[in-house]
This record gives structure tokens, C-alpha cells and sequence, in this order.
């Protein structure tokens, strides 16, 4: 089954490239451009079919790409009158953005699709992802996972306000009947509740946050909230914060392959311990290192409230689905564009990113969970190529084309042989640098499974 799932994420990489280099084709078919060749896959060709205009259409042995070769594209040699670097700047400027422009294109329909069938997260209303128990086994409420909550008591649920969920519910006393109103297969009912203190079993000794060991030193995922007054908002056990990354605990060096427990030996419910955190502030670029004194107690989780979690509810609806799918595959642009920008910055560690092997097993591990990831990837995939590809770095689409505008500036070429070098150097370096993350990854990513463990 795993296999099959590679294969599928091996397909859909190869469907990106492709609807790229298609990009690139169309464009050049609508102006005229001779094009010598367009291949699924690279490596010995398996099966190639010739027009009468001579253009070949091939299928190749290494489906990880492809490519639309245009004749004297790169040779050396005496350009002919049918060669690329013969046709007009403007139009190979419109060649070499097309291909971009068709990821950006299939991004939408990609995205549309994602928004028809999963759907996107409501602002009035919540689903309810879980329902608690009390000690006997019993629910607290009467609510079952998945009904969609719109109303608690007279307000409407608005989860574009800050901390929405706190101001609908923080000032209900203990002990306060309060009517849900919720939509229960497509009906609506009202639930009465009664706000009271859920327990959390079990309780520990710890310092009251949850941890997952990396390369950099242990990074927090959550910190517990005590039980805390009525009508208080519910207070951290710690200051922590969740992205902070401990790098030593009363001076002991955090070590991927070594849990915080074992450099707490000894300590005794009460006793204070110092972490040292790497903590990334608003504004800035590389992180500060901070330094917490947190004490060993009692964590009780228990809260007061109505016993059960919420989950983002998705509406689904093709006009939903229209209006909202530019809005959306501009959003996972503008995340992409600001990940690019953090790999310049040092705020992405080389070991945060994969290659073509990881992409393709992370890619694997996705889809394999849950069939839905499937539809998000296509987006995310597709916008994360045509922006990758505008980046002006040798042997892309983004460098070839400040290579023209200089051209169209200065009224002749930078000579044609130092062009052509520029571009093979870069793409040896480019491919160096993703099969090098690769091995990075591979070395330095070990130790126990990355899991999270409360602490």
C-alpha cells in the first residue's frame, strides 16, 4: 500500500512539471516559436511520436519531470532563424512566464477543487471535535461529535474575533444553565448545558508543556492551563510558548537523542529548574535566547466549562467554492513567498525543508492518511512551483528572464556562451542543494521517533 502511495505522489509531482512545461508550449505554439521537442520524463526516451511539422512529442525513462526544448535554445553554435534567442524579448518573456502562469492557473483549479469537496472553514459555526467523559464513563453533555454549533445562549459563534471562544463563554458562572444551539443532520436543536468543572485525569508531576526533540533542541508544542477562578480566563502553568525551542536545561545541552527527563533526575515536586529557549520575537529574524525558572507540581488539567472540544467546521458550495478560490491560492502564495524569504533569512533550517526523495515520502505519508491531503497538495504544489521557478536564480525561468530584460535594455545579448555557462552552473548547484537536503536530513535527523511528550 505504501508503494502505491509513492507512486501516486511520484504522478502528481510529474502532472505539475508538466502542466509547467505545457505552460511554456502553448505560449510558444500562440507566437509562433519553433519547438523542437515536449517530454514526459527525462533520461532514454521509451516512445516518441514525430508530427509532420517535426516536432517530437517523447515519453522517457525518469518520470520526475519534463521538459519543451525549443530548437538552438542552448546550443553554442550559429543561432538559426528559427532559434529562441532569434523571437523578440517580449515574447520569450511571455514564454518563460507562461509556464509559471499555468502552475498559477491549475493552483486555482486545484484549489476550487479542494474548496467543492473539503470544503473551508467557517466563521460562524464550529463542529465539535470531541466530548468528555466524566469518571464514570459518562458524557457531560449531550452533543456528538460532529454537530455544528452556531449559537451559545444569544450570541452568534464569530471565530474572526481574538480569543472568540474565551468571550462567548468565559463569563458563564458555575453552575449556569446555557442553550447550544447546534445543526444535528441538517436540523437544528437546542442543547441545555450546565457550566461545571471537567476533570483532565490523569494528573502528573512536571513542569506543564508537551516537547518534540529536534536537531536544534526540544520544541514546545503546548503548555497546560490550571483550573483557575469562575469567570477567569484560564492561566498557563509556565511561560513558554508554543515554537520555543529548549536548548538546555540547568545548563545541560539539549540533545535529540536525549529525553528532558533524563537531565531532571533528582528533581523533587517544588524544586525550580532553569530552561534556556531560543525564542524567534515579532520583528525579528534570528532568534533570543531566554531563560525561564519553572518549578516541578502537581498539573491538573481540569477546567471549568461544558465538556467538550471544538474543530473547524467546513462549509462546502460551489459558489463557496468560486468566489473563494482566488482568495485562497493567494493566501498559499504569499505563506510560500514568506517560507523562500526565511530560507535567505536563516528563519528556515535547511533540516526544515526536503528534497525531491523527502518531498515524495512526506508527500507519501500525507495521502496515505487521509485521502482529503491529496486535494490541498495539488494547490500547494502547484503554487510552490511556479514561484520557485520565478526565483532569479540560474538555470530558471526567473533568471532567464532578467537575462532577456537586460537583453531588451542594452539592445544585444550577454554573450550567448557566458549565458549558457551562468545557467549549467546553476543548475548543477540547484541540483546538488535539493539532494543535499536530502542527505542532510538523513544525517542529522535521528534519535527517537519525533513525537511529542508531556513534561
Amino acid at each position: 500500500m505504501t508503494f502505491l502511495f509513492i507512486l501516486l505522489a511520484i504522478l502528481i509531482l510529474l502532472l505539475m512539471v508538466l502542466i509547467h512545461e505545457f505552460g511554456h508550449y502553448v505560449a510558444a505554439k500562440i507566437l509562433k516559436f519553433k519547438v523542437v521537442e515536449f517530454s514526459v520524463g527525462f533520461g532514454p526516451k521509451l516512445l516518441q511520436k514525430k508530427t509532420k511539422s517535426g516536432e517530437k512529442f517523447s515519453l522517457r525513462a525518469i518520470p520526475l519531470g519534463g521538459y519543451c526544448a525549443f530548437e538552438s535554445e542552448d546550443e553554442e553554435g550559429v543561432e538559426t532563424e528559427k532559434s529562441f534567442y532569434k523571437e523578440k524579448p517580449w515574447k520569450r518573456i511571455i514564454v518563460l512566464l507562461s509556464g509559471a502562469l499555468f502552475n498559477i492557473i491549475s493552483a486555482v483549479i486545484f484549489s476550487f477543487m479542494f474548496l467543492l469537496i473539503v470544503g473551508s472553514a467557517s466563521t460562524s459555526a464550529i463542529s465539535v471535535g470531541y466530548v468528555h467523559n466524566n469518571s464514570d464513563g459518562v458524557p457531560y453533555n449531550q452533543f456528538i461529535v460532529g454537530d455544528v454549533i452556531t449559537h451559545i445562549g444569544d450570541r452568534e459563534v464569530d471565530t474572526t474575533q481574538r480569543n472568540w471562544l474565551v468571550n462567548l463563554t468565559g463569563d458563564f458562572e458555575l453552575g449556569e444553565e446555557v442553550v447550544f444551539r447546534i445543526i444535528r443532520n441538517g436540523e437544528a436543536q437546542y442543547i441545555p448545558m450546565t457550566k461545571t468543572w471537567i476533570a483532565q485525569p490523569p494528573t502528573y508531576h512536571g513542569f506543564g508543556f508537551t516537547y518534540i526533540l529536534t536537531e536544534n533542541g526540544a520544541r514546545v508544542g503546548g503548555v497546560a492551563e490550571r483550573a483557575v477562578a469562575i469567570g477567569e480566563e484560564r492561566r498557563p502553568y509556565n511561560d513558554l510558548l508554543v515554537g520555543d525551542i529548549i536548548i538546555a536545561v540547568n545548563g545541560n545541552v539539549v540533545r535529540r537523542d536525549t529525553p528532558l527527563a533524563n537531565l531532571t533526575q533528582g528533581v523533587n515536586l517544588g524544586d525550580a529548574v532553569t530552561f534556556t529557549v531560543h525564542r524567534t520575537l515579532e520583528g525579528q529574524t534570528s532568534p533570543t535566547e531566554l531563560e525561564f525558572v519553572i518549578p516541578k507540581r502537581i498539573v491538573d488539567e481540569s477546567f471549568l466549562g461544558f465538556g467538550f472540544r471544538v474543530s473547524t467546521h467546513f462549509e462546502r458550495g460551489f459558489g463557496r467554492a468560486i468566489t473563494g478560490a482566488i482568495p485562497f491560492t493567494g493566501q498559499m502564495s504569499w505563506a510560500i513567498i514568506g517560507t523562500f524569504g526565511n530560507l535567505f533569512t536563516g528563519g528556515t533550517a535547511i533540516t526544515d525543508m526536503t528534497g525531491p526523495i523527502g518531498t515524495v515520502g512526506q508527500m507519501a505519508q500525507i495521502s496515505q492518511a487521509d485521502w482529503r491531503n491529496i486535494l490541498i497538495l495539488l494547490p500547494l504544489l502547484a503554487a510552490n512551483l511556479a514561484i520557485f521557478n520565478l526565483l532569479p536564480f540560474p538555470a530558471l525561468d526567473g533568471a532567464k528572464i532578467v537575462f532577456t530584460i537586460i537583453e531588451w535594455i542594452r539592445g544585444k545579448p550577454i554573450n550567448r556562451n557566458i549565458e549558457n555557462m551562468i545557467h549549467l552552473v546553476g543548475f548543477a548547484v540547484l541540483l546538488l542543494f535539493v539532494f543535499s537536503i536530502d542527505i542532510v536530513r538523513l544525517i542529522m535527523v535521528r534519535g527517537p521517533p519525533a513525537v511529542w511528550t508531556r513534561f
